[in-house]
């Protein structure tokens, strides 16, 4: 066994961090920020508001009866939040994937994500990891290395 830095930290080389329970959790918490933004806080990844819909789509939203709140972008019909861990991390493949229900939203969730002038759709960059989980995502990647680690101090 090899020993780095001054102290009790010890660690083998030979055997595999398990990061994958880290991962998971992390792409949950990613999950609910991005249901979070959509919902709680009509805000994009980078904290800023969604921008206002236009007066046709409100007055089309108005006319549906599966729409709660018209004026609320991103939430006609509340499949847009419907993020989920697609394929969740394991000891061999460190990466959780997290994905929408494409049937349904694919078109709607590119063209909000990216905009389309040609349509006059603005750009409300929903998917993504936002400044509001990174804290969080830090402390977590802090506290799942000092356990592997085995770091005491």
């Amino acid at each position: 066994m090899m020993k780095f830095f001054k102290g009790k930290q010890q660690w083998n080389p030979a055997k595999p961090l398990k990061v994958h329970h880290a991962l998971n959790l992390a792409a949950e918490m990613i999950v609910g920020d991005i249901k979070e933004g959509i919902t709680k806080h009509s805000q994009d990844i980078h904290g800023k508001p969604f921008a206002d819909l236009q007066d046709a789509t409100v007055e089309r939203k108005m006319n549906d009866p599966k729409v709660t709140d018209p004026e609320i972008p991103l939430l006609a019909h509340g499949k847009m939040k419907e993020v989920y861990v697609r394929k969740p991390a394991t000891m061999f493949r460190r990466v959780a994937i997290i994905g929408i229900n494409k049937r349904d939203r694919l078109g709607a969730s590119v063209g909000h994500q990216e905009g389309n002038p040609d349509k006059n759709l603005p750009q409300r960059e929903w998917f993504g990891v936002s400044k509001r989980v990174i804290p969080n995502l830090q402390k977590l990647a802090k506290k799942m290395l000092k356990k592997e680690l085995r770091y005491i101090g």
